[in-house]
Order: C-alpha cells, then sequence, then structure tokens
C-alpha cells in the first residue's frame, strides 16, 4: 500500500482492490497523515461536502469539521493511529457543505498499513447521517411539541418550568395558566374538529400576545401555561390576561356558528431557585379559585388563602383515620319550652371533631372537605349509629320519658339513597321506636343538584322518624310545597337576629313577614323551633310569634354526653331541665 502523499497505484492484487474500494465507495473516505493533513479523499467525500476532491487535498481534516469538540476528538484519534480500537472508533460530527451549510455525519477513524509494515497510516471514514439526524430530529420534535399546536407539551413545558427555576439570570418568573371554560361543550356540541380549531386558535392568540421570548405550552386539554422571566407588577401581568381574554371572547364563525371562549386564569409570580412543584401547583390552585368565583377573570395567587386551604386540605386527608381512632362526638344542647317552665322538648345533638391540634371543631369546619373526600357517607353513618345507641342507653338509664334526639345531617348524607338504611338498621338494633329520632338539614339542601332528599324525607316519614329543615333567610318561606313530609322547622340564628324587642310585630316588615311564614307551618301541625337563642327577650318575642322549642346560649351551651347525662340525673324528672345558661362541666 502507498503512503499518504502518493497516488494509490496499482502494485499489488490487494492494492488494485483498495484502489477500487477508495474510487467506489458510497462512502467518503480521506487519507490523511499522522498531523491529520487530507492526502486523498474519494469522489463520495467530495459529493458529501460538495466539492471537488482534490481541493480537500493538503487541507487539515479538522479544517472541514465545524464543531470545536468535534475537530479536537478526531485530532487526537488521528495522532495516535497505532492504538485504535480494533475496529476504529466512530464519533458523531458536524461537517461544512460548501453550499447547504452543516451535514451531519459518523466518522470512523482507522489505522491502515502502509508499505512499510511497521508504520500506520490514519483513515477517516465518513458516514453521511444527515437524513438520519432529520428524523431523529423530528421525532424528538415530536416527543416534546404539542402536534395540534405546535407548542411544547406538558413534559415538555414541566421541563422548562424546572430549568427556569434554577436558572438566576433572571430575578422572578411568572406563570400564567388558562384554563378554557365549558370547552367540553363545543366538543360535543361542534364536534372535535371544530373543538381543534379553537385549541388552534387559542395558541395562536398566546403567541401573538406574549413577547417571542415567552415560553408557551399546551399542559394538558385545554389548558395553556405561559411562563416569563424577568421582573414584574402585578398590573403588567392582569393587563395581558385580560387582553387574552379579550382575544378569545371575540366570536370566530364556523360553518354558520359564532363561536367565542372564555377561560379561567391563574397568575402566580415567584423568585427564582424556588420549587418548580411548587410553582406550578400554585397555578393550579389559583386556577381553580378563578373557576369557583365564577370563571371567565383572573386571579392573583393569594398565599395567605394557600396556607389556609392547604391547612383545610390537610384536615380532609386526615378523616378517614379520625373517624378510626375516635375522634368524632356529639356535643348536646338541650331544646325547651320558650315559657320559662324548662320543659324539655328535644336535645339537639351536633356534630364535632376533637383534633389533635386544632381543638374542638364544628361540623361546617370539616364536612366541606369529608364532602371532597367522600367521607362524608361513612361519618353519616357513624353519627346515626351513634346517636341512636346514645338515645336508647339514657332511656334505658332514665326512663322512657327522655325527650327525643334530634341530629343535624349534612346535606350529603340527606340525600343519600343509603340513609334510610341507615336509620332503619340503627333503629332496629337498639329497639327504639321511631319516633324517639328527629333528623333535620338546611332547606338548601332541596335545591342540591347531587339527589333528591324529598325521597329520602318521605320514606324516613313513613317510618315514623321526624323530619326537618332548617331555615336561614326569608327566601326559604316557600318550603310548604305539600309534597315534602315536614314534622320540624329550626329557624336558624340568622332568623333568630331579626326577633328584637324593639321592632314589635305589629310595626316591623320583618317581623309580620315571618309571622305570616310561621301561620303556614302552624296550619299544617309543624312544629316550629329556633336555636341561637341568646336573650330573653329573644325568647319571649318567639313565643309571642308561636315559636314552641328553642335552644342556644340564653338556655344551655352545648353539653358532652357525660354533662348532659349529668343534666338529666340531676332534672330528675327528664322531661324537665331548669333554663339558664349553662356551660360543659
Amino acid at each position: 500500500m502507498t503512503s499518504p502523499g502518493e497516488q494509490p497505484g496499482s502494485a499489488t492484487p490487494s492494492a488494485d482492490r483498495f484502489v477500487a474500494l477508495f474510487a467506489a465507495a458510497p462512502f467518503g473516505i480521506a487519507l490523511t497523515d499522522r498531523q491529520g493533513i487530507i492526502a486523498e479523499a474519494n469522489q463520495a467525500l467530495g459529493r458529501f461536502l460538495g466539492v471537488d476532491p482534490a481541493e480537500l487535498r493538503g487541507k487539515p481534516f479538522v479544517e472541514i469539521l465545524t464543531g470545536d469538540g468535534d475537530a479536537a476528538m478526531i485530532r487526537g484519534l488521528i495522532a495516535d493511529p497505532d492504538n485504535p480500537p480494533p475496529t476504529g472508533r466512530t464519533v458523531p460530527a458536524v461537517m461544512e457543505h460548501a453550499t447547504d451549510g452543516p451535514m451531519h455525519a459518523e466518522l470512523t477513524v482507522i489505522a491502515l498499513p502502509g508499505d512499510d509494515p511497521k508504520q500506520r497510516y490514519p483513515a477517516v471514514v465518513v458516514r453521511d447521517t444527515s437524513e438520519l439526524h432529520l428524523l431523529q430530529e423530528m421525532l424528538r420534535h415530536q416527543n416534546v411539541h404539542d402536534p395540534l399546536t405546535g407548542l411544547p407539551n406538558a413534559d415538555s413545558f414541566r421541563g422548562k418550568v424546572e430549568a427556569a427555576m434554577v436558572d438566576r439570570t433572571h430575578p422572578q418568573l411568572a406563570l400564567i395558566v388558562f384554563d378554557l371554560d365549558g370547552f367540553r361543550l363545543i366538543n360535543d356540541g361542534l364536534g372535535p374538529e371544530v373543538g381543534n380549531r379553537m385549541l388552534s386558535r387559542v395558541a395562536d392568540k398566546l403567541r401573538e400576545i406574549f413577547p417571542a421570548e415567552a415560553v408557551i405550552g399546551r399542559m394538558i386539554g385545554d389548558r395553556f401555561g405561559v411562563l416569563l422571566r424577568g421582573s414584574f407588577t402585578g398590573q403588567a401581568l392582569t393587563r395581558q390576561a385580560e387582553e387574552v381574554l379579550k382575544e378569545l371572547a371575540e366570536p370566530l364563525y364556523l360553518d354558520g356558528n359564532g363561536i367565542a371562549l372564555s377561560a379561567s386564569v391563574g397568575i402566580v409570580v415567584r423568585s427564582t431557585g424556588g420549587s418548580a412543584d411548587d410553582l406550578l401547583r400554585a397555578a393550579e390552585i389559583t386556577v381553580h379559585r378563578a373557576k369557583s368565583a365564577g370563571r371567565a377573570q383572573w386571579m392573583m395567587f393569594d398565599a395567605e388563602q394557600d396556607r389556609r386551604e392547604r391547612h383545610l386540605a390537610k384536615r380532609g386527608a386526615v378523616l378517614g383515620g379520625a373517624l378510626e381512632t375516635g375522634e368524632f362526638e356529639f356535643r348536646y344542647q338541650p331544646t325547651v319550652r320558650p315559657d320559662g317552665s324548662g320543659e324539655l322538648v328535644l336535645i339537639q345533638a351536633e356534630l364535632v371533631w376533637n383534633h389533635p391540634d386544632d381543638g374542638v371543631l364544628e361540623a361546617h369546619e370539616f364536612i366541606p372537605m369529608a364532602d371532597l373526600t367522600g367521607m362524608t357517607v361513612p361519618i353519616g353513618r357513624w353519627m346515626i349509629d351513634d346517636a341512636v345507641a346514645t338515645l336508647a342507653r339514657w332511656r334505658a338509664q332514665f326512663g322512657p320519658a327522655v325527650a327525643e334526639l334530634a341530629v343535624r345531617l349534612p346535606s350529603r348524607l340527606a340525600i343519600d339513597q343509603d340513609l334510610v338504611g341507615m336509620v332503619r338498621s340503627a333503629l332496629d338494633e337498639h329497639q327504639l321506636p321511631a319516633e324517639s329520632l328527629s333528623v333535620w338539614t338546611k332547606a338548601t339542601t332541596l335545591d342540591d343538584e347531587r339527589g333528591d332528599v324529598r325521597e329520602s324525607y318521605a320514606l324516613l316519614a313513613d317510618l315514623g322518624v321526624r323530619v326537618g329543615l332548617l331555615i336561614t333567610h326569608q327566601s326559604q318561606f316557600d318550603v310548604f310545597t305539600g309534597d315534602l313530609p315536614l314534622h320540624d322547622v329550626i329557624l336558624a340564628e340568622s332568623m333568630v337576629e331579626l326577633v328584637s324587642a324593639d321592632y314589635p310585630v305589629e310595626t316591623s316588615a320583618t317581623m309580620r313577614g315571618l309571622h305570616d311564614f310561621l301561620a303556614k307551618p302552624f296550619e299544617q301541625g309543624i312544629r316550629v323551633s329556633a336555636q341561637g337563642v341568646e336573650s330573653r327577650d329573644q325568647m319571649q318575642r318567639l313565643a309571642e310569634l308561636g315559636v314552641s322549642a328553642v335552644r342556644g346560649p340564653a338556655i344551655h351551651q352545648p353539653l358532652t354526653a357525660s354533662a348532659m347525662e349529668k343534666l338529666l340525673a340531676e332534672a330528675g324528672d327528664p322531661a324537665n331541665v331548669s333554663a339558664g345558661p349553662q356551660h360543659d362541666t
């Protein structure tokens, strides 16, 4: 074989074969000396680089590479051809085409024997990988971009958020999340093709409104995110959000249909160096708040509100354990006639949670979390069982004259299809008559779309259980429709506050309205009681209105089970307790 610098000849058959291979090879070959100077280049290499192979002679091979890293690696391999890997070493590289710019290739440096068996000379085999690289780039782009909008997809957008959080070149990050309102109606009503066109429109509007350096991504479904870096004012960010909402509200006419969009927007500003997870979570909950507040609006992240809601969420997360470990109990409040006799009409049972950190929590402080976690019904089952068992124990201890027990039901429990079965089972187990138990819930439960309290109440009334509604506002005075079996109407604290000695029935429009309202249950034989009674004056005025039972601070504070038992024992007659504010002992 000839040495570099000599034209390949035909000294031997093997040399002839090499010359033929060198000339006809579909891949580029460059023969160099140990300094990397090209001695010969074949036609394939010339075509790959867009030059005559003769022009490459005498050039350092590294000059046709575009990357400094590539050049250093190839220079090192060429300089040591005596110790190559057995099959050479292949490395990726970028080479400069005469007219088309950078071209991707794979280079394999091998050592060829020279005329002197002790001498070996480097050769570089060049394989064109530009098409493969293009395909890989296309696949990579597809992996990190949403095919519909061309925006970074959820994983890619998250990665960009994570990278931005650790980049200290900008003092702040702002994340604006747009969640389309009611988008499912478009997909279901007009078809997914129209839905896709609207999603593409959203992406286009975001590109138009936000600066080129903003990172815009399709986070998931009909949710889009915009990541901004720099320093921000809330006013500037909200102005951009409002501009997007205004643009989306302009109808787009497709097939004769004018389609407008709205979005709920969450805006969060953070200093760099924090947690990407925390930033994304903050944006998520801020969007939910915007939706809950009425949709089609923006909302800034509120750290204090977030702290409160996270605390509530923690409560909700441990409700199951609290039920299992017995942290729930009832507090009992005697309900008496308002005539001062102290005659006990019923005992009101109110659910509380003895929270290990937060102390005694009333139902309104944790039942909303129970609704979200699906724990309301399991807690409700415990409520029914415990209330009936307690009343059975009291009647066994103090006699059958112990008044009925009234249990306030969370709305979710009141509409549950298993409620009637729970009550029937508890009454049967403890052999109590159904009329000894009273259940009631808020009047607003009548409008709860999750179920029908009327059906539950009708079945409970058939069993003999007394059922009632809590009236919290004058707008609920129309609950007496005839199709709802009612035994009790309870006036809430907000209604009792309207009752004052300063406003006689004859001169107060509010009192006259309340008087007229109460005429309806009186006509139907429905018992009317009031809770939250704070004074003797209120109790007297309620008696004048015809209210037959009252409870509240003016009568008794809520009592534990043991304190209630003590009160019953001290009264002698379990149907009569002394009036006057008493606290749990």
